[in-house]
Formats: C-alpha cells, structure tokens, sequence
C-alpha cells in the first residue's frame, strides 16, 4: 500500500458573500500523479493557493506526510517537498541554467563571490541525474519550450521536492514535446514524486493521470481510473452536459467574390515569398513547426513583425500598406495573440476599457472615462455579445478567469470592426466551456463575412472550425487542402513529412 503525501479535509472558502469552496476531501498518495480538472472559476486555483500556502484564511485542515501545515507559510510548505509550478515560466531567461538551478542557493567562495565552477560542475550531475541533456552553461532563454518546462521541475526536485502541481504545463507544446515531457514525469513517478496534474486538455489528463479529481462549481468528485473512461465522459462531468468534442467541419465554404486580402511574394522574418489569398466567411487554420511561418504570417499581417518585401492587396486590387499594429486596424486586420497576458491586456485596467483601447485613444477624457455615451453602448455590446462573467465592466481584467480573459482579448478586437481576424491559440489554457463558446463565435463571425485565419496546435479543433487547412515549412506556404474527412493523423502526417522531406534533402 502506497503512503498518503498529501490529504485536505473538508475545505471550505468564500470570498465576502460567495462561497468558493464546499467541502473539499482531497489526497495524492507517494509516486501517483493526480489530475486536476474542471471549468475557470470551478475552485481549482483557490484549492491550489490553499494547499500551496498561499490563502492562509480557510475552513478545514491540509496535511503533508501526516503532518497538519495549515499554520506553515509557503516557504515552509516548499522546505517539506510541496513545490508549485505555476503555468507561466518562472525561469530567468538572462540567467545560465546551472545559476536557475541554485537560484538563491549559489555556493560561495571563501571571499563571498559566486563559485561558479562548483556550481556547474554540480548543476552538470543534476542534470545527467534527471536526463536534461543540456549544458549548465547554456543561457536559459535558449532552451526550446519543454526544455524550460523540464528546468522548472529539475529546479523543484533540486530543492527535495516531494510533491510538484503543474499548471498547464503543456501550454504552447508540440505534440511530440508533450510526450517527451509526460515520459519525462512519469520516470519520476516511478522514483516516487507525486505530481498534481492539471490541465484542460482532457486527453492528456487521462493519458497521464492514474486518478482524477473534478471541481464544478466549488465541490470536487474523484474518479479512480481503474476502467477507461472517455474524453466525452469527463467533458460531461466538467461542464454538466454532453459536448461533441470530435465534431467535424459542415458545409465546407468554396471561395465567393473577390478576396478580403491578397498576400503576394511576402517576405519577413521567417517568412519566405507567401503569395496566397483569404476570402469573406471562410476559416483557414494555418500549421506548421515553431518557426516555420505559420505564426510568423499572423504577426506579419497583423502589423506586430515588419514586412521587408512583398505587396498587400485588397479584393479591389488596391495596396494596402501595414507598418504596425494601428496602421492594420484602420486597414480592417486585427490580430489576437496567442500571450493574452503579455500582449492581450492591460491587467490592471477595466473591462471596458481594455475592449476599447485599441478604438478610443482619442475617445477618453484625461480621467480615463469613456467621452461619447454611443461609444460607451458600442463597447458594451461586445461585452454583452461575448457574456463575459464579471461582477460589472469596470472590473479589472486581472480579477477575471482564463476564459473570461480570453473573451476580454475577443471582444477588444471585434470592436475595432474587422475585415480578416487573425486568431492565435485563441483556447489556449482555457476550460472545454469557453472554449465551445469561443468556437460558436468564430462560426458566428465566418457567417457574417469575416475572414479568419486560425493557429492552433490542437488540430481536432482545426477540423472543427477551418474550411482549409494551409502548411507552412522553412517560412514558405507549401500547401492547401480543403477540409473534407481530414483527420488529425492526417494534418500530423502531412507536417511531419514536410520536415522529413527536408531531412532527406540533406
């Protein structure tokens, strides 16, 4: 019988009236890695906060290796083995992977400098110990995605980490680095660290998780995964009604009238001579390897990387000139970011006006109110039109969930009115309901006119949503195919042959 590391009794939590957390009964046994899972707002990141140490103020009681720590702080809790690895990277990118390693714990000469061979040389064993095959040396913002993801949890382990919540740690991966990193764990597993898994990628949790715990609405229901349960099962569970969540693509739109825009020859940062066109109503989901353009041509057209050649047509043969982000508003090109906390939003700034910052720069007094009262019912119809949960629109958007922010992101960039829709990640790390809400927009949006362009690396949701499929490889747009009974092994095969064929080449 394996040992209980982690056990929570009946926690509860409200903030002022609402009550967040009813009861939660909650336990992680030695070795076993345990999925969470459940909607934005569900409970999940206050249950976290709580056994991290970060909420101190709760009902219940939390206990680690039998012992009750709900008095101990979070670095108390951490100096135990209870580790938090949050969904946005906490590694210093302009330090070396040794100096992340013994980040706060740097060995010191005699004259109280850094003993930085010591440290490589020690950083060098705890890397081979764990299998990163990577120097100490080595910058850390260097390391590709799941190098990094890697880093953070070998940081943990460095510090005798016996249990380790992930949050979204497969966040902008491929699939290849998934099943790298999932081997990754569960090899710790074996070695006896636990692990509390969470994610709204369903098929991962139940890929990887021996036991499942699901929050809806503030109470949480486990699930020993003893029988195999389905991807359609859990979604039920989450969101309380059945989602079709391999629905194909209907009605496959063939190209009508003349085209939103024209891209010839383009050139740009790993971009390489793209000619191709986007017309009204139509979805085009663009895939492609890091780097290989498919994300590049977002940005490019999207007016945040620079076009060094190339010409921009519109459906009347005119030239359309971007040089930045406002210059593609006013031409109808609006992109939405894959980073909605870096480039999306303004965290500390309203509701209303981080939907209407990209319309209203010479709208706002200089208090920061909203001058023209039509204005004020413009931008509150897409806050209304995207049902975004807040408490009301002047709310900051940092207080709101994942998906509400998301909606946030959304309805900023339908407010400027747009022509062609850029959408990058647009469900990334956000939960299966808002993102079935966020996929009925975008086939609202396709139905009145909009041209879409949609990167995504998850392709179940391309063949959902995209009338096209474009691949990208090397910065050129190598190929086109309609989406007719595509399936995602068949996008994956494609993608992959295209940096086969390049292997060969050489």
């Amino acid at each position: 019988m394996k040992t209980l590391l982690l056990e929570a009794k009946n926690i509860c939590k409200s903030f002022h009236t609402k009550q967040v957390l009813n009861g939660i009964d909650f336990q992680v046994e030695e070795g076993e890695i345990h999925g969470l899972v459940g909607k934005n707002g569900a409970g999940k990141s206050t249950f976290v906060n709580i056994i991290t140490g970060l909420i101190s103020d709760y009902e219940g009681e939390v206990f680690f290796e039998g012992r009750n720590i709900d008095r101990e702080s979070v670095l108390h809790r951490q100096k135990s083995g209870l580790f938090l690895v949050p969904q946005h990277s906490s590694i210093v990118t302009e330090f070396s992977v040794a100096e992340n390693i013994f980040i706060g714990v740097w060995p010191k000469k005699k004259n109280g400098t850094v003993d930085r061979r010591k440290m490589e040389s020690m950083a060098e064993e705890v890397l081979k110990v764990y299998g990163l095959r990577v120097s100490a040396q080595t910058k850390a913002g260097k390391l590709s995605l799941v190098e990094q993801r890697k880093l953070n949890i070998i940081r943990a382990l460095f510090s005798e980490a016996k249990l380790i919540i992930l949050d979204e740690p497969t966040t902008s991966l491929t699939k290849e680095e998934r099943n790298n990193l999932f081997q990754f764990i569960e090899e710790l597993s074996k070695k006896g660290v636990s692990f509390i898994f969470i994610s709204h990628y369903l098929d991962e949790v139940l890929k990887i998780c021996s036991n499942i715990t699901v929050f809806k609405d503030g109470y949480a229901g486990s699930l020993r995964l003893k029988e195999e349960r389905t991807e359609l099962e859990l979604s039920k569970m989450i969101v309380g009604e059945s989602v079709d969540l391999f629905s194909r693509k209907k009605n496959v739109k063939p190209p009508q009238g003349p085209c939103t825009l024209e891209c010839r020859d383009l050139q740009a940062e790993c971009v390489d001579h793209v000619s191709m066109k986007m017309y009204p109503g139509k979805v085009v989901g663009f895939v492609g390897f890091p780097e290989s353009g498919a994300r590049e041509m977002l940005r490019v057209l999207g007016g945040l990387n620079r076009l060094a050649s190339g010409k921009l047509m519109d459906g009347s043969g005119g030239e359309i000139r971007v040089r930045d982000t406002r210059s593609a508003i006013r031409q109808g090109i609006m992109y939405v970011p894959f980073d909605r906390h870096e480039e999306g939003l303004v965290q500390d700034m309203s509701i209303l006006h981080n939907i209407s910052i990209c319309v209203m720069k010479d709208k706002l007094s200089t208090m920061g109110y909203i001058k023209n009262r039509l204005e004020l019912k413009n931008t509150m119809q897409y806050y209304n039109r995207l049902e975004i949960k807040a408490q009301n629109a002047k709310e900051p958007t940092r207080t709101l969930s994942g998906g509400n922010q998301q909606k946030v992101v959304l309805a900023k960039a339908l407010c400027t009115e747009p022509k062609l829709l850029l959408l990058d990640e647009p469900t990334i790390g956000i939960d299966i309901g808002s993102r079935e809400e966020i996929l009925s927009l975008v086939d609202e949006l396709a139905g009145e006119g909009i041209s879409i362009v949609y990167h995504t690396s998850d392709y179940s949701e391309m063949l959902r949503i995209c009338d096209e499929i474009c691949f990208f490889h090397e910065g050129r747009f190598v190929r086109q195919i309609v989406n007719e009974n595509l399936t995602v092994e068949e996008i994956t095969d494609i993608r992959d042959s295209l940096k086969g064929a390049e292997t060969d080449e050489k």
